[in-house]
């Protein structure tokens, strides 16, 4: 997965301003206009990179081999 929809660097987990604002301005119409409520779903949403670097911050937590390993 190369594309996301928020373009994170790897390192920092940092999103800029600008990048923020602009993506929340694409989608803005769409997350309002759902029904009943609003809400987004996004598919391609981090990429994979990124959700290792997530994982492995994660597992530094003492806790973190069972908090999401639950029912």
């Amino acid at each position: 997965m190369t594309n996301s929809i928020l373009p994170l660097d790897v390192e920092t987990l940092s999103l800029s301003t600008k990048a923020a604002k602009e993506i929340g301005g694409k989608y803005a119409g769409e997350y309002s206009g759902r029904n009943p409520y609003p809400y987004g779903a996004f598919d391609n949403f981090l990429t994979d990179q990124v959700l290792e670097r997530v994982l492995q911050d994660l597992s530094q937590f003492p806790e973190a081999k069972s908090s999401f390993n639950r029912p």
